[in-house]
């Protein structure tokens, strides 16, 4: 949820690579679920998958992002779930 942000044009081109270091995170990330927190070496052992220190360095970069623009992260709304009657009543409402 955005409030009010009023930026200047060098802002901007902080917060583009901030977010661009934020979407490579969320890509390295997803890499490593893919294919395991492991790799083997060329000698047959056993390492780190180097996605997860490059995902750890975008994350890193987008925290500084957020706090060089003094943007507070606000937690969001934790989400209800719904009874079973309640849903029905709503799906049954937006039919109509």
């Amino acid at each position: 949820m955005v409030v009010e942000f009023d930026a200047t044009p060098a802002e901007l081109a902080v917060l583009e690579e901030g977010l661009r270091s934020l979407d490579m995170a969320s890509d390295l990330e997803a890499a490593v679920r893919r294919e395991g927190v492991t790799t083997i070496d060329r000698y047959g052992g056993a390492r780190p998958h180097p996605g997860i220190d490059l995902a750890l360095k975008c994350r890193t970069q987008w925290a500084r992002t957020v706090a060089q623009l003094g943007v507070r992260m606000v937690e969001p709304s934790p989400v209800r779930v719904l009874a079973q009657d309640e849903a029905s009543a709503i799906t049954t409402a937006i039919k109509r």
